[in-house]
Parts: structure tokens; sequence; C-alpha cells
């Protein structure tokens, strides 16, 4: 059996929001996660996870080729 990469499995969602705080959809609540989040969706700019809202400033460095972690994103 194949084992899930380190930081991608965990049961807890983080919500994705506009600038207006309008819930655009969720995602697995890693930082990896979140950050190919905010890839997919340009338009969010706003998380509120475990850790409590964070702008997507906070993830830029991780919105990048490397990250190959799955969002498990729904809008």
């Amino acid at each position: 059996m194949k084992l899930a990469t380190i930081g991608t499995v965990w049961t807890a969602r983080a919500y994705l929001y506009d600038g207006n705080f309008k819930v655009l959809g969720n995602c697995i609540d890693t930082p990896n996660a979140i950050a190919n989040a905010f890839r997919e969706l340009p338009q969010a700019v706003v998380v509120k996870s475990l850790m409590g809202l964070s702008n997507r400033s906070q993830y830029e460095n991780r919105i990048a080729d490397w990250n190959k972690c799955p969002s498990g994103l729904t809008k």
C-alpha cells in the first residue's frame, strides 16, 4: 500500500474568501494545500484555518512549481 505524502492527509478544512469575505471554497488545512488552493483560486485573498485568518501574501513562497500537494479544493 502506498502511503500518502507527508502533509497531505488532514481532516480539517480551511475556508478561502474574496476581498468582501464571501466564501469561495474550502481546502485541506495544511500550508501547502492552502497555497495550491490560492493558486487555483486567484480571486481568493484570505484564508481561515486552524491558525486563524491569514492573507494570501503569507503563502506566496509556497505557491510554486515545487509544491505538488493536492489542495482538495471544493468550490
